[in-house]
């Protein structure tokens, strides 16, 4: 075991090296604070860890069935910390092939913190600014997933621009990092645009939506907390609500309603996640099977030279081949890829415009 974990330790720490040595001239050329500093390199070291501003959090991916998500370690989570243990110790006494997955989660939190640590000796990130969690492999919709109350923010700088970033109820900040690129694309394209951001979250693509000049921008998200977050962080940046409107409601509602009230967008930004719930029933539904229908309603509220953003998280996603068909469509994930993300494509962009 402890072979095992020298030799996680010890390529993490060989990865660290030769990505800051390849990272460090493109982040002091764009002056870039915020960046992915290790991303899933090694099959030993299955973790993400991004820095925001002298802050790490560090996102542990296990293997392990059954895993529950959630914090592990942080400065001022020590309550929480404590209540695990105790679940830990619980799941210990009471170990048997039935309960094997949660009786195995004191392994991956400790494996989970003791990779975390290496990536801030090495960082040189004091314990204080250390935040750590653990998600399951296959987890999806990280900044859907809420995780604690401890409500632990800092604020975050890209291009010129300031954003809270929450480093310890979500299983993600709510900076997605990945889309630094795209964000810059949306701000390029939104002036003098009426701008619909679905799946709004924290409202980071409005905040550059509004910093590009759009003349209006109205954010849909179904979470209510995402609004108040989604209000700070555009006006941290000097845009109030007389150019923003929130609707906490789901997507399809709203695109069902501004359909008869016969709104029309300029632009449309679309980033669901890979499966969410549908308000009215509870019903789930999946973006690899829904995509096709999502993106036709969108195009009822677009004006006639109206275009869409369609990003996802979900690498697998093929887009519907009807879809050509009915729209001009432009592949920009080489585009809005990132130096940090360069070994691992974590996103996927289209540029989408009905016929």
């Amino acid at each position: 075991m402890k072979t095992e974990q020298n030799s996680s330790v010890r390529a993490l720490s060989a990865s660290l090296k030769r990505r800051r040595a390849h990272l460090w001239p493109w982040l002091q050329k764009h002056g870039i604070s915020c960046y992915r500093i290790y991303n899933r390199d090694s099959g030993e070291a299955p973790i993400a860890a991004d820095i925001y501003d002298g802050y790490l959090h560090v996102l542990f991916y296990s293997q392990k069935r059954g895993v529950t998500p959630g914090l592990i370690s942080a400065a001022t989570s020590d309550v929480e910390n404590e209540e695990a243990a105790k679940q830990e110790d619980k799941s210990r006494q009471t170990a048997s092939p039935r309960n094997h997955a949660r009786s195995s989660q004191p392994e991956v939190r400790a494996k989970a913190r003791r990779l975390a640590d290496t990536v801030a000796r090495f960082m040189g990130v004091p314990a204080e600014r250390l935040f750590v969690k653990v998600a399951s492999s296959r987890h999806t919709g990280l900044i859907r997933t809420p995780v604690s109350t401890t409500g632990h923010t800092v604020e975050a700088h890209e291009a010129g621009l300031s954003f809270v970033v929450n480093l310890t109820d979500y299983l993600h900040p709510g900076l997605p990092l990945h889309h630094r690129l795209t964000r810059g694309m949306i701000g390029e394209i939104s002036y003098g645009r009426r701008v619909l951001n679905l799946f709004c979250g924290p409202g980071e693509n409005s905040v550059y939506a509004a910093a590009g000049g759009a003349d209006r921008i109205v954010n849909v998200d179904s979470v209510p907390a995402f609004r108040d977050w989604a209000h700070t962080n555009l006006k941290r940046n000097g845009f109030g609500p007389g150019l923003v409107e929130h609707h906490v409601v789901d997507m399809e509602t709203y695109l069902r309603s501004s359909h008869q009230r016969k709104e029309r967008f300029d632009l449309v930004i679309a980033a669901p996640p890979a499966t969410w719930s549908r308000e009215e029933n509870g019903a789930r539904v999946k973006l690899r099977s829904h995509h096709r229908d999502i993106l036709r309603r969108i195009a009822d509220v677009l004006h006639p030279q109206g275009e869409i953003v369609f990003l996802s998280d979900d690498t697998g996603l093929y887009l519907n081949s009807a879809l050509k068909r009915e729209f001009r469509v432009e592949t920009l994930t080489n585009e809005t890829t990132s130096e940090d993300f360069a070994n691992r494509r974590e996103h996927q962009a289209w540029l989408l415009q009905p016929k």
